[in-house]
């Protein structure tokens, strides 16, 4: 049986080759690990965004209902003439 090389290429060429695509392959790397902290950094701070507008909008409705039975404890006492 004859050995016959893998590629026709020549192994100057084929070592530049492979360091190439080492290389690129590199930078594909930094680029989606890049990629991956800037969405998780934004990830996080619109969670916590989130977090803060949930907290805000439950607040406002705990201050609406607590003005409504403010408004029907003056209607009851006949302190409060009609609303519009």
């Amino acid at each position: 049986m004859i050995n016959k090389p893998i590629s026709v290429m020549p192994l100057s060429r084929q070592v530049r080759y492979f360091k190439e695509s080492r290389e690129n392959w590199k930078e594909r790397a930094l680029d989606k690990q890049e990629q991956l902290r800037f969405f998780s950094q934004k990830n996080f701070d619109l969670e916590k965004s989130r977090e803060k507008w949930k907290r805000e909008a439950l607040s406002g409705r705990e201050e609406i209902k607590e003005l409504k039975k403010e408004i029907e404890n003056l209607k009851k006492n006949n302190q409060l003439k009609k609303l519009p």
